[in-house]
């Protein structure tokens, strides 16, 4: 395959390149006939990640013979001319496989179902190369080798199935990209990281019961179906307050808090992505001060849970970040002095991911995993139920 590479955006003036993206332009091989677009792409070293030529062709930055093309999947013939304008995949180095000790509910050929504990991250980024699930995913499929990894531009968390009956009908095609046997070799969702197997994240803070994917077709499967929100996901969540009513649907959107990017917030409409969640009152907790409730995820966006917990007005116990730290201020002095003592043990938010439901990628069976709650959160609702009535 010849390649050329120019600056500036497919068919536009030329300019100068950004250091972070790349534009190229590519003629089809013999060799290469009858092949995926995003493959080519994608196997061409150091060039693009195949997450970001998905995204690419989404925002009308990929021509084929000068033709902006609208699927990845595209099969090109030899001496088709292939423009992409992108961001470069960046070298982040490797990662180890770890001996940690993993809780596993489930696991064949296809996937794993897996607990992951409060304070693990779910996947390596940089600055944080190690103690994550993925590394002890790693060991845990005998991985043994250092894993190289780049970075995948795309944004969110949720995966795109447009593509879905290609890729499942090119799976032989994924055997180039570089993500280890044992484990999904899909591309992560995000920026400067690499999540093999991951299909969905629980926040580090978060306890929880977790799929992950060993083979591209069972990632594909199982991403659609958190995508077309037909799995079942459940959280555990201790509440200041009692929510009103007892039971009840969120139908929110989503974005980023104006006053901190850090944090997401509930939006007005039109900006954002579209969540929706219902709740249940467990138990009522000391009188109404505080309850168990019971989160179900209809959407899957980033703190969406603790997001609509703040929102109702009973944030989660230890959440900082969302307001979980702040005494009401309808506690007395004694009440006041209880639930000190009760934040001084507390160094996580009181969420647990709590059920976890999907159909088996490969034999169409319905599996159904639930997770109890994990020591500090029983001993969290331990010590307020034995609190004295006042």
């Amino acid at each position: 395959m010849a390649m050329a590479t120019m600056s500036g955006r497919p068919g536009g003036n030329p300019t100068a390149a950004s250091p972070s993206e790349i534009s190229t332009t590519l003629v089809v091989a013999l060799q290469d006939a009858g092949k995926r677009l995003d493959v080519i792409l994608a196997n061409h070293p150091g060039i693009f990640s195949r997450s970001n030529v998905q995204r690419a062709v989404k925002d009308g930055r990929v021509l084929l013979n000068g033709v902006a093309v609208t699927r990845a999947s595209v099969k090109v013939n030899v001496g088709d001319e292939i423009q992409c304008h992108g961001p470069e995949r960046e070298d982040l180095g490797t990662i180890e496989a770890e001996d940690i000790d993993l809780n596993i509910y489930y696991e064949d050929g296809d996937c794993i179902v897996v607990e992951k504990p409060a304070g693990m991250v779910v996947h390596p980024a940089k600055g944080n190369r190690s103690g994550t699930l993925v590394n002890a995913l790693l060991h845990h499929v005998g991985y043994q080798d250092p894993v190289t990894v780049q970075s995948s531009e795309t944004e969110g968390g949720t995966f795109d199935t447009e593509d879905l009956e290609a890729e499942l009908e090119n799976d032989e095609e994924d055997e180039a990209f570089g993500h280890p046997a044992g484990l999904s070799q899909m591309d992560g969702f995000d920026q400067q990281i690499v999540r093999p197997g991951i299909v969905h994240r629980l926040d580090k803070g978060t306890s929880g019961v977790m799929v992950v994917a060993k083979n591209d077709a069972a990632h594909l499967r199982l991403a659609a179906q958190f995508a077309d929100r037909t799995s079942d996901r459940s959280y555990l969540a201790l509440c200041w307050g009692v929510p009103s009513p007892p039971q009840g649907r969120l139908a929110t959107n989503i974005g980023r808090d104006i006053r901190n990017r850090l944090k997401m917030a509930v939006v007005s409409e039109g900006k954002g992505k579209n969540a929706v969640s219902t709740y249940r009152v467990v138990e009522v907790l000391d009188g109404g001060r505080s309850s168990l409730v019971q989160f179900k995820l209809h959407t899957g966006r980033t703190h969406q849970v603790r997001v609509h917990a703040e929102y109702l007005g009973h944030p989660i116990m230890g959440d900082d970040t969302y307001g979980g730290t702040t005494l009401p201020q309808s506690f007395g002095l004694e009440t006041k002095r209880h639930y000190k003592l009760l934040l001084q043990g507390i160094h996580r938010p009181m969420l647990h991911a709590y059920t976890l439901g999907f159909t088996h990628p490969t034999s169409g069976e319905r599996l159904e995993f639930r997770s109890d709650p994990p020591e500090d959160m029983k001993a969290s609702l331990r010590y307020i139920r034995d609190l004295p009535a006042n």
